[in-house]
């Protein structure tokens, strides 16, 4: 890990400008610090796999960074829970250096096939 990113509680620290949130699975709870990010950043949607024709969107959601760490392996499995607002997961994307960042929507409940063709 980076030796930049080594005390998230710090960088991350509530009190300051991070936020406390909640990952909430089937079974367990886990508590979390990160960052809210409003909004998504650019990113490239292709036609097809590694086609040329591409255009550049900016996702709707908002993003929460934590440390990688922390990120769920099974993300559709979890929702994460901010000051009592539900969010699904719908995708982990390593950002840099033990970072990742969680791309959320307001909370649907999903059924229990959602994701199954992810795991096989």
């Amino acid at each position: 890990m980076s030796p930049y990113f080594a005390d998230f509680e710090t960088f991350y620290d509530p009190e300051a400008f991070g936020t406390e949130a909640e990952l909430i699975g089937a079974n367990s709870t886990h508590r979390v610090i990160g960052l809210l990010l409003e909004g998504g950043k650019p990113n490239r949607l292709w036609r097809e796999p590694g086609g040329q024709g591409g255009i550049k969107v900016v996702p709707s959601g908002d993003r929460f960074q934590l440390p990688a760490r922390d990120a769920p392996k099974n993300h559709q499995d979890y929702l994460l829970r901010i000051a009592g607002v539900d969010y699904n997961i719908t995708e982990v994307t390593p950002s840099a250096a033990g970072i990742a960042e969680l791309v959320l929507v307001p909370y649907k409940k999903r059924g229990p096939q959602h994701g199954g063709w992810l795991r096989g």
